[in-house]
C-alpha cells in the first residue's frame, strides 16, 4: 500500500512538471495511464454516468464545467474534459453552444432523447 501512495505522488509531480513545461502530449498519456491505475474503465463508466445525471438540467444536458468539478471530487483526473469523453462516445455526446461568448459546452448521456 506505501508503494501505491509513493507511486501516485510520483505521477502526480510528473503531471505537474509535464503542465509547468507544456509538455501537453506526454501529460495526457500520464493522466490516461494514472486513471488506469487507480480505476478500471467499468468504474469510471459508472462515475461519468453518476456525475451527468446529477449535473443534468431537464433536457438531460450538463454543463462540462459543472461535470468537471463533480469528476475531480470523485478522485477522476483528466487533461482536457472534452479529449477525456473521447474514449466514452459510446455513453457520453457532447456539443458545444456557440451563441453564448465564451461558448459553453455540454453533454448527457447517450439515452437521452
Amino acid at each position: 500500500m506505501v508503494l501505491f501512495h509513493l507511486s501516485i505522488a510520483c505521477w502526480n509531480e510528473l503531471i505537474y512538471y509535464c503542465n509547468k513545461f507544456k509538455v501537453r502530449s506526454f501529460r495526457r498519456s500520464v493522466l490516461a495511464s494514472l486513471n488506469k491505475v487507480i480505476m478500471d474503465k467499468a468504474e469510471l463508466e459508472n462515475i461519468i454516468r453518476e456525475v451527468i445525471s446529477v449535473s443534468a438540467d431537464e433536457t438531460g444536458w450538463a454543463n462540462l464545467a459543472k461535470i468537471g468539478i463533480l469528476l475531480r471530487k470523485k478522485g477522476v483526473k483528466y487533461g482536457k474534459l472534452s479529449r477525456f469523453f473521447v474514449g466514452y462516445t459510446h455513453i457520453v455526446e457532447t456539443r458545444v453552444d456557440e451563441s453564448v461568448q465564451p461558448p459553453i459546452a455540454y453533454a448527457r448521456l447517450m439515452n437521452v432523447e
